[in-house]
């Protein structure tokens, strides 16, 4: 079979069940799918199939493999990652399209011989000139597992490596690189801080054990670096970690999101092997969803159930086992509400139908007003007989963060900016005057009872607003206020009476969603712990607070 064979038939096999695979491996392939009708990026199936051919031109260094002197032969999942990230190109560049990609999967899958042979791929293939390819991490011997535990032992046992046709020196080795002389070019470890990175040029970098990071001043510093580069490649490759307080777990929150198609960054590849939210972790018919190699590897099969047999002994070992051998963020909470049963509760209706639909009916707001920088948002709840909801949500945020090139939701900013789901107030701080004018506006089309607001950021506002003659509330941010709206509210969405058209800032706001208890079984959304703006969310479960409180005394309000 040729390599698109292999591809198309790993794609069929994943979407049909076939190979056990978790919902953000099977929404990859559909990505891929799409990508095929996107009229930004051609297919180059040839560089796709050298950079496969370079790779399984490559020895094994490790185990029986390695004894055996066999080359790599690479499994059809890898293959999928390969042919994504040197086949796709940008139509007005000829460029390739990836600069960033994000890899995680349980351990014993040889990541990190894939992640060295990408880098001696791109070391080597793309012809750069002054090439600056980079094994990173935050310690020595992690930097050293990607490129001389593998890197450096590829080419000691590759003599087309070392020497070219007429015998003359191809790649050279010292104590700390690689160097490619014909293009001035190298490849290195680079352990440490981010001041490690202060001036380096990445054409390639690999980032190893991404969870591990701190901070994320080691890897900002090399993608900047990189940004003057043709075609750059910023690798994240890492197993699942413990705690959720790390740069990863964010970006890897931004990957999902892009995958779920909430939003959108053409120029990020992801792939993430993992078992679902939900899935019995002793259920060992799941493990293949955090083992790309699970089919192919029976000594991986036998270690990952020896391990699970230690884990039955020991609770610390059973933490272990699922963050290392099944992907599981043990310390993360399960999603509140997961994007799909947001989705089915949409209703019928788009956003922009539902703004002239509900024209002249009654409703209930709540704002929640931001600091200065950030995002401030506003939702309008309609309630329907039959005990659901319409809701409207608007947002705004000061224009100099929204257009911040740095940012990586500066795409998405703008699109839904353009789209009108997103205003932008003038200069670096929130327009009280601004979202004043709008709500007034709101308040000529809508019938607006009351508005819940929090205290904290309103004061001046709400005061403007009571003037104008509308009706704000003040509304808690603790336990005893927030959490019956917010369980109101989740009820609501998963019984699809909560219909909200999916606004897609809205959807966004939702997939951020941390929420917290407290011990008395009490709820409510945690924006400390939420890695990304929650705003409308917050705002839609005050605007439900302000309709039960208000009605509290005329009817008890209950989920059928």
């Amino acid at each position: 079979m040729s390599n698109r064979e292999i591809i198309e038939q790993y794609c069929k096999d994943v979407l049909r069940g076939k190979i056990v695979s978790c919902q953000h491996v099977i929404n990859a392939v559909k990505r891929y799918q799409r990508d095929k009708k996107n009229k930004e990026f051609y297919f180059d199936e040839n560089a796709a199939n050298i950079f496969i051919s370079f790779i399984e031109m490559l020895p094994h260094v490790k185990g029986q493999p390695a004894n055996e002197k066999r080359l790599l032969k690479l499994e059809p999942v890898q293959k999928f990652i390969i042919w994504n990230l040197f086949g796709w190109k940008r139509k007005d560049s000829g460029k390739r399209r990836f600069r960033h990609a994000y890899i995680e999967m349980a351990k014993k899958n040889a990541k990190s011989t894939l992640a060295a042979a990408i880098g001696l791929a791109m070391f080597m293939l793309d012809g750069e000139q002054g090439a600056e390819i980079y094994s990173a991490a935050t310690t020595s011997e992690q930097a050293g597992e990607v490129f001389a535990k593998t890197a450096v032992k590829m080419w000691q046992k590759c003599t087309w490596m070392q020497k070219d046709s007429n015998g003359n020196t191809r790649i050279s080795k010292s104590q700390y690189q690689l160097t490619y002389d014909k293009y001035g070019s190298f490849f290195k470890a680079l352990p440490g801080d981010a001041d490690t990175a202060e001036g380096k040029n990445a054409h390639c970098a690999i980032i190893d054990e991404y969870h591990v990071h701190k901070s994320n001043d080691l890897v900002d510093n090399i993608s900047t670096g990189s940004i003057t580069r043709a075609q750059p490649m910023i690798i994240r490759i890492t197993t699942a970690g413990k705690s959720r307080k790390v740069p990863c777990y964010n970006y890897r929150s931004d990957c999902i999101n892009v995958l779920n198609q909430v939003t959108n960054d053409e120029s990020l590849f992801i792939m993430i092997f993992g078992l679902d939210d939900g899935d019995d972790w002793h259920d060992q018919k799941l493990w293949p969803k955090a083992h790309p190699l699970w089919y192919s590897n029976s000594e991986l099969r036998a270690g990952v159930l020896s391990e699970y047999n230690a884990a039955q002994r020991s609770s610390t070992k059973a933490i272990d086992f699922q963050t290392k051998m099944l992907s599981i963020w043990t310390d993360s909470s399960k999603t509140w509400i997961t994007d799909k049963k947001y989705m089915a509760s949409a209703g019928d209706m788009e956003f922009n139908q539902l703004l002239d639909y509900l024209k002249g009916r009654e409703c209930y707001g709540g704002l929640d007003l931001s600091k200065s920088q950030d995002m401030s948002a506003f939702t309008l709840v309609f309630p329907n007989d039959d005990g659901s909801f319409y809701s409207l949500s608007w947002a705004w945020l000061p224009e100099e963060r929204a257009m911040n090139r740095k940012s990586h939701h500066y795409h998405n900013f703008l699109k839904w900016r353009n789209e009108g789901y997103l205003k932008l107030t003038d200069g670096d701080v929130i327009d009280h005057e601004y979202i004043r004018n709008q709500i007034n506006e709101l308040a000529s089309d809508y019938i607006i009872n009351s508005i819940a607001y929090d205290r904290a950021f309103a004061v001046t506002l709400v005061t403007e607003l009571t003037n104008d003659g509308l009706t704000l509330n003040p509304f808690g941010q603790g336990y005893q206020s927030m959490t019956a709206p917010t369980s109101e509210l989740e009820g609501l969405i998963l019984s699809g009476k909560f219909m909200h058209g999916g606004n897609p800032v809205a959807r966004w706001s939702m997939s951020n969603v941390a929420i917290t208890h407290d011990p008395a079984g009490g709820m409510k959304i945690d924006k400390s712990k939420a890695h990304e703006s929650v705003d409308i969310t917050v705002s839609q479960v005050m605007a439900l607070g302000q309709y039960m409180i208000i009605n509290s005394e005329t009817e008890q309000y209950f989920i059928a």
